[in-house]
């Protein structure tokens, strides 16, 4: 780029700039003279539930088993149960096998 065709190029965005400054836009709003209520907390998972589950847990399974575990899961969310998660599956299944064993004596 020569040295006039840059400097035609500036002055071309500062017309866009001065030009989208200059427009007006609309009538402002009356403010209340009411406090307004303190602006919501954005939740996420954390803040909404406390788990106690501190511990990581990391293994390979066969594809087909997380296919299944995925699909109890969604099934249980599907269900009534919006937050049930793979560790819980995971207890659950704890549970049931502890409870197999027991069983048989």
């Amino acid at each position: 780029m020569n040295k006039r065709t840059r400097a035609e190029g500036i002055t071309m965005q500062v017309a866009k700039f001065a030009a989208a400054e200059a427009e007006v836009g609309p009538e402002p709003q009356e403010v209340s003279k009411e406090p307004s209520a303190p602006p919501l907390k954005k939740l996420d998972g954390r803040t909404l539930q406390a788990t106690g589950r501190t511990h990581q847990f990391a293994t390979r399974i066969k594809a087909e088993t997380h296919q299944k575990m995925l699909e109890i899961v969604q099934r249980e969310k599907a269900e009534g149960q919006p937050r049930f998660t793979l560790a819980e599956l995971i207890e659950l299944a704890v549970d049931a096998y502890e409870r197999e064993r027991t069983g048989r004596g």
